[in-house]
């Protein structure tokens, strides 16, 4: 029965405890507090001097108004003198206090009940009193006890008491496995105890009263080690327990005994090797025995204990043997005060019985602890201030001068920022206990609740250092100075932030809120870390930089080497695919080495150019990597800051006390480093971190493409574990962001397709004549969003005789660099020498992109001949001497010395038994070579003459042909024989040359045409042509469904050119083209009004379909228009056809003459 009516009190003492939601229903926004610090149990009293040292209002409010708070809930106070309701000199406030144990550490366990020490903090041992007035009610009073009649028999004599001892040595923290969160066996603890040994603690237990009641012992030993255990515990010489359990966690037993007890009792705890075990580490957590005690306190000044109520309606106490003759007695349980009186050599007392054991709490008047130290303090209410900030920024008051002007800029940012003091989160969250985590997490509860906004993310500004660890130097339970560093508390053991935001908005493991911090411990480095993200946040258009990310690969041999280097390998598909589009230079370990030093040159200026990521995967520690590379401070990247991410082990231990980690100095290095730091604060495993970094480059690739890094980790961690369940919550919950949740990585939400002259070459190097094609390279840089959309490059080239010619190459898609390789024939005739190449890149601005204005770019290539071309005198040249001497030029001006053969006739055959030829050969370099003839002119005669090369073996000679007239005295320009009609163009005429006359052409011209439906790729696409006559032309303005309409002048039989008038067509500005693109549907309109208004009667007419009619899309004016022109089946097109929509159709006919319509269309596409 003893032992359940235990387990009933701390069930409901559990309950009492965290009745409260947020912990600040207790306090009154209106209301002045004074923090009254207490670290032992005991009587405390504030004098009238101690209050009026802080100001206190003495005038403004009756004394029965004060209050005082502790864990959120108002205590029964003493205040002597009230009743006359002025607080006089003399008078003074006394209660119970008592420091701070482990109670609300409870909360951070699941359930509460598997805490494994409630008696010890895991974070401090000063709990916090709160001292206010309220003037609208009376204060919680004791009831002040007066009765001191000592024989009167309803009062018989006490004759024992229950009294707690309590055991604890909490010098070492351990955990319980892997992983932030709390578990059973986890806490602080003594030094272990080897597998095989026995320990013993000797427990003072005086004035042990036998045969009344038995005494209960309670203990709690946890386990270090993965392994089975085998625990025999004994109390004196009577085996307590005897137990085998294994694994990481603890032990708690409770046990009640009848076994008398010594003034010393031992309790015995044993590792018992007999399991097999190879090694075994058990520790004692504490020991807390409870015994019916006499009222013998020989030298004692205080004392708690529980008193069990007698028959009678009170109870007496006679205690012997008390430290003091002066006492004061509390009834902690009823809220009494009971006069003490010394008498016959012992303190008697009083109390009145209530129905149920009382806590008492006896202390001499000497011993009274006085309060020297209370703190005023207002608190803000954050429903009034900072109500539905959304982005939530915590931070220290040391560094609140820093952590304003970030909010400041965060609220030039669209967010609305506010900046919460931890110091208030302590006393309103978490009743004053100072690091406590639960002051963040009730906190971010209490807004979600409470804000019409949910916060978007939450920023820590300050340093934390974690709360236990194995090291004194590394944790600040242990260590004042610590303690004094950490300023902004994180959550678990080893430090989770992203823990702080578990179960915040949902029941789930991971993170609800992104969250990030800055271990900053000064004002200058949160100013410079602001710097470096106004300068990232201010870059607002796209740099090539910005695609690069570098990756590293370590291992410790080979086979660890080649697995991380597989794992980058996957990364880097991701982030190089769509959305983000990525280029990954890769560099990995190829050293058994521990450390692999890496300064090259190569990843320097890599670094110095810019890099969004730098992603490691491989062994590290606190303060580098298996792979290391230079100090952030080495760098020269300003304005160029990556993310930093690390698959590794402890990188991201941001909480270790100075000096400064790795990640620290690449996000506190100013004008360099990084602006961000994603690494596992604990130990990794590398398939979990893994699936972490693929996930989160996921997200950073296409889900959630510009969102936040915070964001991004968040909606990762949730995804992960959706996927794989609880096996990597660990993982998710130490990956941890040192730097603004809220900065994004540099993306853009359109592409912005760019080329300059560099990135135009030509394939060869050096064209010549002498082959007859070559290749423009065109490199093309997608700047932002990547895509795989398709889009047109044209190529515009402008001979030497200024003519120009196009050539369309189709893209589809650019995700960050691509090469495209257009073919152009040489040109023999026209080519030789400087030709102006213009690439436009999206050249129909199909690509709706960030800017328009550099996607083109030109550059010129010499192409070289070899070819010697006729120069003087010029072609056609009426010509004044009778002597003459013929220049020609090289086509290359630089070509080295080479024999040319210059022959001149009064004809253009040349026969070789000619006898007015005339034949000469010439050696010479390249430029102007000249040639004289031993030849009189005779006037009034054409003289045609020829140059060449002489050719190499069996090649044939290059003729290059010119003709001039010699009228003595005479220049200007004639064509005066028929032979110099030669190279005129004609059209429909032919140069009858046999006959010399020119005759008309009669034959018909024939029209064909070739269509395909669905076309999908460039060789369909250029199969889509027309001819008329010799005349063709083929293809489309870019991939885009349209109807191609040529107009032809039937008094030339020509096509008109695409530039003959800006009708709506898309390639109005692009060509010139012998036809006209109206995109389907989006230009049939215009093509209408092209049809009726602007081809006049008598033209003919052909139509055809580029990729697909869209028929079903047709507007009646554009069907009507077709109807003007003859009968045809576009209406029923999509109706009666399957696929009517992209079948191929080609349509013919003479404006005016409805009865030439003709049309044809495939049956499928």
């Amino acid at each position: 029965m003893r032992k359940q009516l235990i387990i009933i009190l701390l069930l409901f003492n559990s309950f009492s405890l965290f009745a409260q939601t947020y912990g600040n229903e207790w306090i009154n926004y209106g209301q002045t507090y004074y923090k009254i610090p207490v670290t032992k149990e005991g009587i405390y009293r504030i004098t009238y001097q101690a209050l009026d040292n802080v100001g206190f209002p003495f005038s403004s409010m009756s004394p029965k108004s004060i209050q005082i708070f502790y864990r959120g809930q108002e205590q029964y106070i003493y205040i002597q003198g009230e009743n006359d309701e002025i607080f006089n000199p003399a008078d003074f406030i006394e209660f119970y206090a008592k420091g701070n144990d482990g109670w609300l550490d409870s909360a951070l366990f699941e359930p509460a009940t598997v805490i494994t020490n409630p008696y010890y903090s895991m974070y401090t041992d000063t709990a916090y009193y709160f001292l206010t007035w309220d003037i609208t009610k009376f204060g919680l009073r004791v009831t002040v006890e007066t009765d001191i009649n000592f024989t009167a028999p309803s009062s018989p004599l006490a004759t024992h008491c229950m009294v707690d001892v309590l055991y604890q040595n909490p010098q070492y923290y351990y955990s319980a496995g892997n992983g932030p969160r709390y578990l059973l066996g986890e806490g602080w603890f003594e030094y272990f105890f080897l597998i095989g040994t026995t320990i013993i603690k000797p427990l003072v237990t005086p004035g042990y009263v036998s045969g009344i009641t038995p005494s209960t012992i309670n203990v709690s030993v946890a386990t270090n080690s993965s392994l089975s255990h085998h625990l025999n515990v004994s109390l004196g010489s009577a085996v307590f327990f005897d137990t085998i359990f294994s694994g990481y966690t603890a032990v708690k037993k409770t046990y009640s005994t009848s076994v008398s007890l010594s003034p010393t009792t031992d309790v015995s705890f044993s590792s018992i090797n007999d399991i097999d075990a190879v090694t075994d580490n058990m520790e004692v957590a504490y020991i807390l025995l409870t015994y019916p005690r006499n009222f013998v306190f020989t030298g004692l000044y205080q004392k708690n204990f529980r008193l069990p109520d007698s028959n009678g309606n009170k109870s007496l106490l006679e205690i012997s043997q008390f430290g003091s003759t002066n006492a004061v007695l509390w009834d902690i349980t009823n809220y009494r005060r009971i006069p003490v009186v010394y008498d016959s050599g012992k303190l008697k007392a009083i109390v009145p019985n209530g129905g149920n054991e009382k806590i008492c709490y006896i202390s001499s008047t000497d011993s009274i602890f006085q309060v020297n130290s209370l703190q005023m303090k207002t608190y803000t209410n954050y429903l009034t201030n900072g109500f539905n900030s959304d982005y939530i920024i915590i931070t220290h008051p040391l560094l609140f001068t820093g952590a304003t002007a970030y909010r400041d800029y965060r609220n030039t940012t669209g967010f609305h920022a506010y900046c919460y003091d931890v110091e208030q989160l302590y006393d309103q969250f978490a009743y004053g206990i100072k690091k406590h985590p639960l002051a963040i997490k009730n906190f971010l509860k209490y807004i979600t609740t409470h804000y019409d906004t949910l916060p978007k993310f939450v920023f820590l500004i300050g340093k934390n250092i974690h709360s236990g660890t194995w090291s004194y130097g590394e944790n600040f339970r242990k260590n004042t100075a610590n303690f004094a560093s950490a300023l902004v508390p994180s959550y678990g053991s080893p430090s989770s932030d992203n823990f702080l935001t578990t179960k915040i908005l949902t029941n789930n493991e991971t993170q609800d809120i992104p969250i990030g911090r800055i271990a900053a411990t000064t004002n200058d480095e949160v100013a410079m870390y602001l710097s470096k993200v106004m300068e990232h946040e201010g870059i607002l258009q796209p740099a090539e930089w910005m695609k690069h990310i570098i990756h590293f690969g370590g291992g410790s041999n080979t086979a660890q080497q080649n697995t991380f280097a597989g794992y980058l390998n996957e990364f880097a598909v991701i982030i190089s695919d769509t959305l983000f589009g990525g280029f990954v230079n890769t560099f990995l370990k190829n050293s058994s080495l521990p450390i692999q030093i890496t300064i090259a040159d190569t990843i320097t200026n890599i670094i110095n150019n810019g890099v969004s990521i730098i992603n490691f995967f491989g062994h590290s520690y606190a303060d580098g990597f298996d792979m290391n590379i230079d100090e952030p401070d080495n760098y020269l990247n300003r304005g160029k800051y990556p993310l930093l991410i690390a698959n590794s082990c402890l990188l991201g231990d941001i909480h270790l006390p100075a000096p400064k980690k790795l990640s620290e100095r690449w996000i506190f290095t100013s004008q360099k480093g990084a602006i961000g730091f994603i690494a596992n604060v604990d130990l990794g495993y590398d398939w979990y971190l893994y699936l972490y970094t693929k996930e989160l480059y996921k997200q950073f690739t296409y889900k959630n493409y510009m969102q936040p890094i915070g964001k991004c980790m968040c909606d990762g961690s949730q995804k992960i574990i959706n996927d794989n369940g609880s096996v990597l919550i660990n993982t998710c919950l130490e990956f941890t962001l040192h730097g603004d949740p809220a900065v994004r990585l540099k993306c853009f939400p359109l592409p912005d397709l760019t080329i300059n002259t560099s990135s135009i070459s030509f394939v060869p190097g050096i064209v010549t004549t002498e082959s007859d094609s070559c290749y423009i390279k065109i490199i093309i840089t997608n700047i932002g969003k990547a895509i795989n959309d398709p889009f047109l490059v044209n190529v515009t080239r402008t001979f030497p005789n200024g003519s120009t010619e196009n050539y369309f190459k189709s893209v589809y898609g650019c995700h960050f660099k691509d090469t495209v390789y257009v073919k152009v024939p040489v040109d023999f005739v026209n080519g030789p020498g400087i030709n102006h190449f213009c690439v436009f890149v999206d050249s129909q601005d199909s690509i709706a992109e960030i800017s328009e204005t550099n996607n083109s770019a030109c550059t010129d290539i010499i192409i070289r001949s070899n070819d010697l071309i006729p120069i003087y005198p010029y072609e056609y040249a009426i010509y004044p001497n009778n002597t003459v001497t013929l220049m020609a030029s090289t086509g290359y001006p630089f070509i080295g010395t080479q024999t040319y053969i210059f022959e001149i006739d009064t004809n253009d055959i040349f026969a070789s038994n000619s006898p007015s030829k005339v034949t000469g050969y010439v050696t010479h370099s390249g430029g102007v070579v000249p040639w004289s003839p031993s030849l009189t002119l005779t006037d009034s005669r054409v003289y045609f003459w020829r140059v060449s090369p002489v050719p190499q073996g069996s090649a044939n000679y290059n003729w290059r042909e010119s003709s001039f007239i010699y009228i003595t005295g005479k220049t200007g320009w004639s064509q005066a024989h028929f032979f110099q009609y030669k190279k005129d163009g004609f059209e429909n005429i032919i140069y009858n040359r046999p006959n010399r006359k020119f005759d008309f052409v009669t034959a018909p011209v024939e029209l064909w045409c070739h269509d395909i439906g669905s076309a999908n790729n460039d060789e369909e696409y250029m199969s889509i042509r027309y001819y008329l006559g010799a005349i063709t032309d083929h293809t489309s303005y870019g991939p885009y469904p349209a109807i191609l309409v040529v107009v032809i002048d039937p008094t030339s039989i020509t096509p008109w050119k695409s530039d003959h008038g800006n009708y709506g067509q898309a390639n109005y500005s692009i060509g010139p083209n012998k036809y006209f693109v109206f995109y389907a549907p989006s230009l049939l309109d215009n093509l209408a009004t092209f049809l009726n208004t602007y081809v006049p009667d008598s033209f003919y007419v052909l139509a055809y379909t580029f990729i697909s009619g869209k028929f079903n899309s047709w507007t009646e004016t554009a069907k009507a228009a077709f109807d003007n022109l003859g009968p045809n089946n576009i209406r029923n097109l999509s109706d009666d056809v399957p696929n009517g929509d992209n079948i191929p159709y080609i349509f013919f006919a003479k404006k005016g003459d409805t009865s030439t319509a003709q049309e044809m269309y495939g049956a499928t596409p």
